[in-house]
């Protein structure tokens, strides 16, 4: 025999049930049976979902009945009945009161509980109940009695698992149909009414014969014509009374009435008539789906059938209704936002915590399952079946829907679930338990971990809302509906989804104004989504949202243009992509440069405008592959020839000016500094006011950067020539080496060479130096194609160091002339090849808005290449590798 402490070492509160073992041992005096079967108790507590549960309960019944040896002798015996008895305990706290205030109900159950029982079977047990009771009172009691008893043996079938789910609805739905029957002959009788042309007819899951533990039952009530109609009305409201008047504390069934035509507005039970004239002339959508469900529960059959006749026209039509699609949507956002939007929780996804309406829930499947009835059942009459899975077995053997077979399992692993959840208090919830110590109760009811349910659960929902998601949402985006459906149909992916709707929302507005072909925007939109949609969640939103407010920028008037252009519209989805239709606001003109993305540049006039016109123009080029090397030295030309126009404007003389940078290199790009140094023959007063004036005009549209100069910004703004000259001479620094190497005269009316002076001052380079400066260069974080080891700054090194070295420097030459004289060293090809291509890697980089954080990503986006990071990798390796060669000790 076990000893005490390992018995108790099954609870988590030891020190109640030890108290429960002490009150049977002094209160009820039977510890000697108890000890007697203390192994087989164990053994049932141990496959229990919660122990101290069932224990707890398992004292105050063995408390509340009469039979107590038998009892034990049962436990002794069948390893059957009590892991039964002790699951119940664990499983369900309304069955376990039920047996606690009934426990003769256990005894019943030991005969009773593999009875397969029908409608015409329950309606015989219930009459010879309520014969003889004369009181109404005393019929709803045994109602509500025997419904709870029934239920007891219902649910312990599928506790005990000696029956399949679909058993279980179905006796469920018998049971209702029962109680139904017997209710309308009970209010028939008060009446004293003997034409029953009146009948009940059941929708929802009810409906479908498919009913759950805790379900409410919607039905309606119809009478076969306008005789006598208030009296039906009466009869209707009376059977709504006996079957959900609340006594005692319980009830036969909930009642729902709200599903007929105009609700609560209207009376109970309407004639045929007044259906047929609801339905054909103020019949919408979702009363069609709810009416694949429509099933005769009790009364006439005759009533029934007539009225089944006049309502299928409406429901199951022979030609296809565009609509149907719509009106899912429409309803599944309904029910996201009204039932799911305050779910809260950090072990479940928030949209899945109810197992019915969540992502991927029960209620997707109904829906697939009504979809098809309302598109096939016109013409093929076997899927004019109110049962889900009969629908779902027809679409699945038919070849309607390949999924269907999935989705039937599914859907029964879902109602599962839902009536574990019930079945704990017989409530009328389906959501999952919301903390870590209830989930990993529940998920012991399946014999699992609460990890590894939810990864099935998961796994599930997911495949559920995958297939949902092919059937409503794969033709196309819906543009043009109503913009709770963009919200619908984009919250899934993107975080920004009310503001992509709004926006979306209003390009399908403006675009039937302007009369735009509806399948290029369509087409388009797509070809945007697929592309972005699969990017991460932290960038895929944003940058999808930048697109959308791009495209909504632009003039409707445009919108054939853009989206019938594959080109264009590519061009612009990745310009849009980056925030630059931002631009387009403040400059709307340069909306056509769209249309010149393949032609050369030319400079029109000297002016912000321009300037703006340029640059827009060169990303547009950039982005689409379309830059080539005379279109790159655009902005540098440009930049010239505004700095030599706004010195004639400002009549200045007696001045030179160098260029460093990428400006002294021709490659100028987009929001580039102007790094400029000013030298004259004479340098006073009126001379530094005349250039700080220049910097003031040119800073209205660039930024200078003046730190270049003899001594950084301790010196003059503008230095004399000679001065220049000494500087060089006696005080430069090797760094300035290398910028200086990269300088050149853009504009002077003075008539003096520099050339020999900064020859001379460049032609030696220190290793050393180089290294020490590119150890300083390294101290960054984060992607910097520029800096980083093996980046752009290496390859300049490189080749600044090879042209001094092979006497190829001589100041005044571009850079290309001087890396010419020395492309016959091997590695100095590729370090050309890769400078260019990270060069638009960098000038890429720098479009990108700061605020996002993930460039490589976007970077990927744009360039195309999945393989980015391991290429760039591969590069800068080997430029490393070049790097060390040369500069090594």
């Amino acid at each position: 025999m076990i000893s005490l402490e390992n018995f108790l070492a099954l609870f988590k509160n030891k020190r109640k049930a030890y108290k429960s073992l002490l009150y049977i041992n002094s209160k009820l005096g039977v510890l000697e049976n108890f000890y007697n079967c203390i192994e087989e108790i164990k053994d049932a507590l141990s496959v229990c979902a919660d122990p101290d549960q069932a224990f707890d309960f398992f004292q105050r019944f063995l408390e509340n009945t009469t039979a107590k040896s038998t009892l034990f002798e049962i436990i002794k015996v069948s390893k059957f009945y009590r892991n039964l008895l002790f699951n119940i305990f664990a499983q369900s706290n309304s069955l376990s009161l039920l047996l606690i205030n009934h426990s003769e109900y256990f005894y019943w159950l030991l005969e009773d509980l593999v009875t397969n029982k029908t409608k015409q079977i329950f309606i015989q047990e219930i009459y010879k109940l309520i014969r003889s009771k004369k009181t109404l009172d005393e019929k709803k009691y045994i109602l509500r009695e025997y419904r709870k008893k029934e239920y007891l043996r219902i649910a312990s079938k599928e506790i005990a698992k000696v029956c399949k789910s679909q058993e279980v609805y179905l006796e469920l739905s018998e049971l209702a149909d029962a109680c139904l029957e017997i209710a309308l002959d009970i209010a028939f009788c008060q009446k004293k009414l003997k034409e029953k042309k009146f009948c009940i007819i059941s929708m929802g899951k009810l409906g479908a014969k498919e009913l759950n533990f805790s379900s409410d039952i919607d039905i309606m009530f119809v009478h076969y014509n306008f005789d006598d109609a208030q009296e039906y009305n009466k009869i209707a409201q009376n059977i709504v009374s006996i079957i959900s008047d609340v006594q005692f504390g319980s009830f036969v069934f909930r009642v729902d009435t709200r599903l007929r035509p105009f609700g609560n507005n209207s009376s109970l039970s309407l004639s045929i008539d007044e259906y047929e004239n609801y339905y054909f002339s103020f019949g919408q959508v979702w009363e069609k789906f709810a009416l694949t469900k429509a099933r005769f529960s009790a009364g006439d059959k005759n009533t029934a059938n007539k009225f089944f006749s006049v309502i299928k026209p409406f429901v199951y039509t022979k030609n296809i209704d565009i609509n149907y699609i719509e009106e899912v949507r429409s309803m599944r956002y309904k029910i996201k936002h009204e039932k799911l939007s305050n779910y809260k929780n950090n072990l479940i996804n928030p949209l899945k915590i109810n197992v019915k309406l969540g992502l991927g829930g029960i209620r997707e499947i109904e829906f697939i399952a009504q979809y098809f009835q309302l598109i096939y059942a016109g013409k093929d009459t076997d899927l004019q079946t109110s049962s889900t899975l009969e629908v779902l077995d027809i679409l699945y053997t038919k070849k309607y829907l390949k999924q269907a077979k999935k989705l039937k399992a599914c859907y029964l692993f879902l109602r599962l679930v839902e009536h574990k959840i019930q079945l704990k208090d017989e409530k009328q919830t389906a959501d999952l338990p919301l903390n870590k110590e209830e989930l990993e109760i529940f998920a012991k009811k399946f014999n699992l971990k609460a990890d590894e349910f939810l990864r099935i659960y998961n796994q599930i929902t997911d495949s559920v809302h995958e297939i949902y998601k092919s059937i409503f949402y794969a033709h196309n985006i819906p543009i043009f509906s109503p913009m709770e459906i963009l919200e619908d149909f984009f919250e899934e992916e993107f975080s920004d989804y009310k503001q992509i709707a709004i926006q979306l929302s209003d390009i399908a507005r403006k675009s039937k104004f302007a009369k735009t072909n509806p399948t290029f925007l369509t087409n388009s939109i797509e070809k945007a989504y697929f592309q972005l949609k699969n990017m991460p969640k932290s960038l895929n939103s944003k940058l999808f949202l930048n697109v959308i407010s791009g495209f909504n920028s632009i003039l409707p008037n445009y919108y054939d243009t853009f989206f019938g252009s594959d080109f264009i519209f590519q061009t612009a989805l990745l310009a849009f992509s980056i925030g630059l239709y931002q631009k387009l606001n403040q400059y709307p003109f340069l909306i056509d440069e769209f249309f010149y993305i393949d032609q050369p540049l030319e400079i029109i006039q000297l002016s912000k405008q321009e300037k703006e016109r340029l640059e827009f123009n060169l990303i547009l080029k950039l982005l689409s592959g379309n830059l080539d090397k005379k279109n790159k030295k655009i902005l540098s030309v440009f930049a010239q020839k505004y700095i030599q126009h706004t010195i004639t404007k400002l009549q200045i003389k007696d001045l030179i000016v160098l260029a460093y940078g990428k400006l002294g290199i021709e490659e100028l790009f987009v929001n580039s500094d102007l790094d400029l140094v000013f030298l004259a023959k004479t340098v006073d007063d009126k001379k530094i006011y005349e250039v700080s004036n220049l910097v003031r005009e040119l800073n209205k549209i660039y930024s200078v950067d003046l730190r270049l100069r003899p001594f950084g910004e301790k010196g003059l703004i503008v230095s004399e020539v000679d001065y220049f000259k000494s500087y060089l001479a006696k005080y430069a620094k090797d760094w300035e080496k290398l910028a200086i190497q990269k300088a050149r005269i853009i504009y002077s009316d003075i008539d003096c060479d520099l050339t020999d002076s900064i020859n001379e001052f460049a032609r030696f380079i220190d290793k050393k130096s180089i290294r020490e400066m590119k150890e300083l260069i390294e101290k960054h974080k984060g992607f910097d194609i520029k800096n980083e080891r093996g980046g752009i700054v290496d390859i300049e090194f490189i080749l600044q160091y090879l042209c001094v070295k092979n006497s190829c420097f001589e100041f005044g030459k571009s850079i290309e002339e001087m890396i010419d004289k020395i492309s016959y060293i091997k590695e100095v090809r590729f370090l050309k090849a890769t400078y260019e291509y990270f060069t638009k890697i960098l000038n890429l980089t720098r479009l990108i808005p700061n605020d996002i954080k993930d460039k490589l990503v976007v970077l990927k986006f744009l360039l195309k290449q999945d393989n980015l990071e391991f290429k760039i990798k591969k590069l800068q390796d080997k430029v490393s590798t070049i790097f060390d060669m040369y500069f090594q000790e």
